[in-house]
């Protein structure tokens, strides 16, 4: 079982290493495509050939969580900086 258990370790750090990067422009493509209704991210994953699993979450979290805090940042500059009418 030593053996094989290398075996499968090998191949996991082959996948990882392997593994397509995404740019963050792509990131934002996918996450705004998914959040259009005409798809579901199934289907929206399987269009572009990719495994739809966790990661669309992760990356829609990030994304929308980035756009929270720059929406934040603005308010609070608008509010804090003398700019309410």
């Amino acid at each position: 079982m030593g053996s094989n258990q290398s075996t499968e370790s090998i191949v996991k750090e082959i996948k990882r290493r392997t593994r397509k990067k995404y740019s963050n422009k792509e990131r934002i493509w996918l996450v705004l495509e998914g959040l259009q209704v005409e798809l579901s991210i199934s289907g929206l994953f399987r269009k572009v050939g990719l495994n739809p699993n966790k990661i669309y979450y992760e990356w829609s979290d990030e994304f929308l969580e980035a756009g929270f805090e720059k929406i934040t940042r603005f308010y609070n500059s608008f509010v804090h900086g003398g700019w309410v009418v």
